[in-house]
């Protein structure tokens, strides 16, 4: 289905796919390449609990009473509420779920295509660049300040691909899933992240490590910078 949706780059009623991930998946493509965001939207199902009708509607469809400010005015403009009323209704019988009503009228612009990474449907935080926030996170380093760390070394928010508040998610949700599994090294880093903060460990290594200087492990993030993202490092 995704190589369908390449030749011509248009959703069409009758499509077919086979489950909610896919549905998602391929109104998401769809909608990334036109410049809009999109979201879950209705959803209407049986008397046995199963999945009937679901609508994927644009990002800026309804209104927010109070529309939430953000310092990166692009995304704000991107997230903004419009009462838009595009959407794309898929009706799920035996399985299979099929188009069978889309509306391509959005009441605002797409997003030109050096924004469209900053939509919110298709910001997300790349293994390479989760390996590299982890490290100075686990380093003792805060969320915001690895987010600006990774900014920086990639030229500019905009070569990113994600926000500050998407990657404080990401680390929250690592460090939730971490202490959830019992993590043994969760523990570790835990006590790692405890002796870079506490002033008397510090004073304590120094006077048993003399010739050791106690700071924050730069060549352990230098390496995981290199390896996790080779193409900042030519």
């Amino acid at each position: 289905m995704q190589d369908e949706l390449k030749d011509d780059n248009k959703l069409k009623v009758g499509m077919q796919v086979h489950s909610d991930g896919e549905a998602y998946n391929l109104c998401n493509t769809y909608a990334l390449r036109k410049g809009f965001s999109i979201r879950k939207g209705h959803i209407r199902k049986d008397k046995s609990n199963n999945i009937r009708q679901r609508d994927f509607l644009c990002s800026k469809a309804g209104f927010l009473t109070d529309q939430k400010v953000c310092q990166n005015k692009k995304i704000t403009r991107l997230d903004t509420r419009t009462g838009c009323q595009a959407v794309i209704r898929f009706t799920v019988e035996h399985g299979i779920w099929s188009i069978t009503y889309i509306n391509f009228d959005h009441n605002h612009e797409m997003a030109k295509p050096e924004q469209r990474q900053f939509l919110r449907s298709g910001r997300k935080v790349s293994k390479s660049f989760g390996t590299v926030m982890s490290s100075i996170v686990d380093a003792g380093i805060g969320a915001t300040k690895s987010y600006f760390f990774l900014a920086n070394e990639a030229g500019g928010a905009e070569n990113v691909g994600f926000t500050k508040i998407d990657a404080v998610n990401y680390l929250q949700r690592r460090k939730d899933e971490m202490m959830e599994a019992g993590d043994a090294q969760s523990l570790l880093n835990h006590f790692k992240r405890k002796q870079d903060k506490d002033k008397a460990m510090e004073n304590a290594i120094k006077i048993v490590l003399k010739e050791t200087r106690h700071r924050l492990c730069t060549w352990h993030i230098a390496k995981n910078a290199t390896q996790h993202l080779a193409s900042l490092y030519g």
